[in-house]
């Protein structure tokens, strides 16, 4: 029985490995297949409060949200932030990352004073944790500050743009979420009419 679980368990680790690997990929309708078949075997192999099982189920947000599958996304989104509250605790990277993805779904949904709710908080907990110029910390402060200037509280998205965009300084040039965030400031600039 303790080998054949060993298999088991090496067989749906190797899985998720190529679930994760057809998500970068693009392949999306592939990755969300394999991946639904993955969440109750690896539940049910690993336990549902096991920190893979819990990232798998972000892992199919997150391809949910890729296809625009955005009700169904906010749904594994917030499953994977709930099980990892529990067994991570609030401030651990794992579940912020979480929260992160759910509140971003829900700001894409236009549900934006839930998406504004979980970013806030979580950008205050990865601060708190990992500072303000962790990357971490500087992409909810962006997802943050785009959130708000769209759904029309101006003053306060162009501040905590202008915030992450200065932390985000501390980053090599040519940095992704350093030209990202620029990228987001310059447009919220030319939209706000130079504020």
């Amino acid at each position: 029985m303790w080998r054949r679980n060993g298999r088991q368990r090496k067989s749906l680790r190797r899985q998720m490995r190529t679930a994760r690997a057809l998500f970068d990929e693009g392949a999306l309708e592939q990755a969300e297949s394999l991946i639904r078949q993955l969440v109750s075997d690896c539940d049910d192999a690993f336990g549902t409060d096991n920190p893979e099982s819990i990232g798998l189920l972000n892992l199919l947000g997150s391809v949910l949200y890729q296809q625009r599958k955005l009700s169904a996304s906010a749904a594994m989104h917030s499953e994977a932030v709930d099980r990892a509250a529990r067994v991570l605790g609030r401030d651990h990277p794992d579940t912020l990352g979480y929260a992160h993805n759910y509140g971003a779904a829900l700001a894409v949904q236009g549900r934006t004073s839930d998406a504004v709710a979980i970013l806030d908080d979580t950008l205050r907990r990865r601060i708190r944790r990992l500072g303000d110029g962790h990357e971490d910390s500087l992409t909810t402060a962006s997802t943050l500050g785009m959130t708000l200037f769209t759904a029309g509280a101006v003053t306060d998205g162009l501040r905590l743009l202008r915030q992450a965009y200065a932390a985000s300084r501390r980053l090599p040039d040519g940095h992704g979420l350093r030209d990202n965030i620029a990228q987001n400031l310059r447009i919220a600039q030319r939209n706000a009419g130079g504020r």
